[in-house]
């Protein structure tokens, strides 16, 4: 954004999460702080900037997803699963008429927090207690409670929809959420793969890994699933637990491979959709299975992505794309899980990965190129520019399929850096920031402007001339380009003439943000030299 710009004055980057619905009002309360995150100009990734929740009428929203279409949501369960379906729901040729329609439908939006036991659970779960629910709602207001600008149990966009704008096949991506998290911790990658023309299947896990979850129970009357207590590391309550979610990710993925195949199925349920306006009649014979399906996560997620893509039963899985992946859950089984060769990539963020995390990472590390399919190389690089992942030097600059984002926070790819930094919780997390600063002086966390680019030299100008790393919500930007790339390098079918127009390959848009970027998993197994040398 240039300077003197105003907060929501321009309608669109040109892929990003970017903008407001309208230039933001202020709450009846008077306050209404404005976040806007400004790249450098020499970030080549296509999304230029994110803002904070705004105002629309009385609704504190999300920004609008990117792509040309809005995006519709539904909850659907079984008595074995329970997730969150978004998908295109209409096209529209210009972001003025994609804004319009959305304004005219505010009313119809989603609420992130699904219900109030979720903020309540939030909070539990990060404190390892039971708190009541009066602290919920106090969590829900000063969150604003926002609402995402999604039409719930909207249609799914036509076939033809009208000029050759419909969508006949809907690549799907299974999405799977972190410890602590839900179907809705995810909403801006979900909404921004969805307004592409992706199916997002964001499951709510049963394996006690949720805060709180939903679940179909045996008398089709809807259940709380409470969060599991594991005391300290313990690796078979995580396989456990890795297990049942992989199976999970399979049976989601198994039910909308039947409703794909017959008009109608009655197992399925739609439990807030009480006028029946998301039909799942919709969905015959709309997704695209042939072409593959992704399965992505976060954290948690990540390693259940990993054990659902190379379990035998998870042939439809053809990829996987993994944010910030903690490896416990599967270390003992990852040099087997290696043997099947899936395209896989890892998104890393610097500030939560340890050596022996990269170091099971690294049963799964590939060079760039080999890594998703030959088709995904570019014919300018040859198969000998990538070496062997065995043969790349520590610190090597080398791309492979594992990267890190300098000094970024575990908690890039959620929504929870946007809320908590431009809601009214910055305010009493502010405070407990600074009492902490002032108890562990030497674990303060300055801002992140303050803080110098990676450089495994020790000088940030070997690698780049960048001053600051990215911030929690460029970063989020950075990931999701990156997972657009990795989806269009893995499958040909571009979801949009948009999409194909515009479309990078991973290898260059891994190698045009290296100023931003770790490669590798070996970069922690240096140590620092001393000051005598």
């Amino acid at each position: 954004m240039k300077n003197g710009s105003r907060p929501g004055s321009h309608l669109r980057s040109a892929t990003g999460l970017s903008f407001p619905l309208e230039p933001e009002r202020k709450p009846s309360t008077g306050l209404c702080p404005s976040l806007t995150s400004s790249l450098s100009s020499k970030m080549t990734s296509s999304t230029h900037r994110l803002t904070a929740l705004a105002y629309f009428r009385d609704r504190c929203h999300f920004p609008m997803s990117s792509g040309p279409y809005s995006v519709g949501s539904v909850d659907l369960a079984t008595p074995q699963v329970f997730f969150r379906l978004y998908y295109p729901h209409q096209f529209h040729a210009s972001p003025q008429a994609k804004l319009q329609m959305l304004q005219d439908n505010h009313r119809k939006w989603t609420r992130w927090l699904p219900e109030p036991e979720y903020a309540t659970a939030y909070l539990s779960f990060k404190y390892s207690r039971q708190l009541p629910a009066i602290l919920g709602k106090a969590f829900q207001w000063l969150a604003w409670d926002p609402y995402l600008p999604n039409i719930e149990n909207a249609s799914l966009v036509s076939q033809s929809g009208g000029e050759g704008n419909g969508l006949e096949k809907l690549p799907l991506i299974v999405f799977s959420h972190g410890n602590g998290g839900c179907r809705t911790t995810y909403s801006m990658v979900c909404s921004e793969m969805a307004s592409k023309g992706y199916l997002v299947a964001a499951v709510e896990h049963h394996d006690g890994s949720a805060s709180i979850a939903r679940a179909l129970g045996g008398d089709g009357q809807l259940e709380w699933v409470l969060p599991r207590v594991v005391v300290g590391e313990d690796y078979e309550v995580r396989n456990d637990q890795v297990c049942t979610r992989a199976r999970e990710c399979q049976t989601v993925l198994d039910v909308l491979q039947s409703l794909n195949q017959e008009k109608q199925d009655g197992v399925v349920k739609k439990p807030f959709d009480p006028r029946d306006a998301f039909s799942l009649g919709s969905l015959y014979q709309r997704i695209d299975l042939e072409g593959g399906v992704a399965i992505a996560g976060h954290s948690f997620g990540g390693a259940s992505t990993i054990k659902a893509l190379m379990a035998k039963e998870g042939e439809l899985f053809k990829a996987g794309f993994c944010f910030d992946s903690w490896m416990f859950p599967i270390r003992e089984e990852a040099p087997d899980l290696a043997i099947v060769g899936k395209p896989l990539f890892f998104i890393n963020y610097e500030k939560f990965q340890w050596r022996r995390n990269l170091q099971t990472m690294r049963n799964f590390e590939r060079p760039l190129p080999d890594s998703i399919g030959v088709l995904a190389r570019p014919s300018s690089v040859s198969s000998s520019a990538c070496p062997p992942s065995s043969s790349l030097p520590v610190n090597s600059q080398s791309s492979t399929n594992v990267i890190t984002i300098k000094k970024a926070i575990h908690y890039v790819a959620t929504d929870l850096p946007l809320v908590l930094s431009s809601s009214y919780l910055k305010y009493p997390l502010g405070i407990l920031e600074w009492l902490s600063s002032l108890r562990f002086p030497r674990f303060r966390s300055g801002s992140s402007s303050s803080l110098p680019a990676y450089s495994p030299h020790g000088d940030s100008s070997s690698v780049s001339d960048e001053k600051t790393p990215l911030g929690p919500l460029d970063g989020l930007a950075l990931s999701i380009d990156l997972f657009t790339a990795f989806l269009g390098d893995c499958f040909h079918s571009r979801t949009s003439k948009e999409d194909h127009e515009t479309r990078h390959n991973l290898f260059h848009k891994v190698a045009d943000n290296r100023a931003y970027l770790i490669h590798g998993t070996r970069f922690l197994d240096v140590e620092p030299k001393s000051g005598s040398e």
